[in-house]
């Protein structure tokens, strides 16, 4: 797979073209962004993976094959930066949702926590606005019992809040489990 890095965007003026199906990572400061990326990559440093919460501060645009282009956001929730830098990350984050056409909404959930109401938000309007998938992150990190009563919390907050679902899946990026799974669903074949 050719996967490579375009460009990043960090201000209001920078817009991207591209005839490529735009599809959005969103997820919370550590929840496995940039190693999801590499997964779908197969690329180990392509997305550069940070244990220090909050480290994308701009939106990051990659080449996955010539197939679509994967738009890493800056991720919400908890970060060590100022309440200032956060609000600039907001505004980021909302203009180039309003400036680009988006085809799908990767919302990124660690499956070892029960979803926040930050994702709540976040899921609620992406789901109302754009085709949206629920990609469940390191599983490896539960055992099977922990993790099937994860998914089924899972799956009764989404049922409860109403949010619109089109794909749910879990994933290992570190033992890559469930990868080529979001690839096909991704058309990155």
């Amino acid at each position: 797979m050719q996967c490579s890095f375009i460009t990043s965007i960090g201000n209001h003026t920078q817009k991207f073209e591209s005839e490529l199906p735009l599809v959005c990572i969103m997820g919370r400061s550590n929840c496995g962004k940039s190693s999801l990326i590499n997964a779908l990559a197969n690329h180990k440093t392509l997305a550069r993976a940070a244990k220090t919460p909050g480290r994308t501060r701009l939106v990051n645009l990659f080449d996955m094959n010539g197939k679509i282009v994967l738009a890493d956001l800056p991720g919400y929730g908890y970060a060590r930066i100022s309440k200032g830098e956060q609000q600039k990350w907001h505004h980021l984050t909302n203009y180039f949702f309003d400036k680009h056409q988006i085809d799908r909404m990767l919302l990124l959930h660690d499956i070892r926590h029960f979803p926040g109401e930050d994702e709540l938000a976040f899921w609620k309007d992406a789901s109302e606005n754009y085709q949206t998938t629920v990609v469940s992150t390191k599983m490896d990190k539960l055992k099977p019992r922990e993790l099937k009563t994860a998914v089924a919390n899972l799956e009764e907050f989404i049922r409860r809040h109403r949010i619109k679902v089109d794909h749910k899946v879990q994933v290992s990026s570190l033992k890559k489990t469930n990868i080529e799974q979001l690839r096909e669903h991704l058309e990155l074949k």
